[in-house]
């Protein structure tokens, strides 16, 4: 049992430092990326943030299975879980900001699906060796 929730804080501890890091070295390479100064973010901005945000949780979601004991897809779904409702909570609760709903919406979806993903192919793999 403890094995499971230390599996569950490194998945939870890696996926922001894996979005730090993605987001700093794409904005290195292309500043442009993050569009002129303003009121909000731009859409090329947010989509670049979303695609970075399913690679890093299917990563984190890897790395729970990986760590976990059996059953280990479960120990990802867990995160998933957290990692869906904590991000739809804060969607909601930011609602009406300068960061479109959709936006606000789509993330939690992304990285919920993302971390089961990475979770389930990182088992696949595993059985097939």
């Amino acid at each position: 049992m403890l094995r499971g929730f230390a599996s569950l804080v490194a998945g939870f501890f890696l996926l922001p430092l894996l979005m730090r890091i993605g987001l700093s070295a794409v904005l290195a390479i292309a500043p442009n990326l993050a569009g002129a100064p303003g009121p909000g973010p731009t859409e090329t901005f947010l989509a670049l943030n979303l695609g970075l945000a399913v690679l890093a949780a299917g990563l984190s979601g890897a790395l729970t299975a990986r760590l976990a004991p059996d059953p280990a897809f479960l120990w990802a779904l867990l995160l998933a879980f957290f990692v869906f409702v904590g991000g739809l909570v804060f969607g909601l609760q930011q609602g009406g900001g300068m960061t479109p709903t959709w936006y606000l919406l789509a993330m939690p979806l992304a990285t919920g699906l993302g971390i089961a993903g990475g979770g389930w192919l990182l088992l696949r793999r595993r059985e097939g060796d």
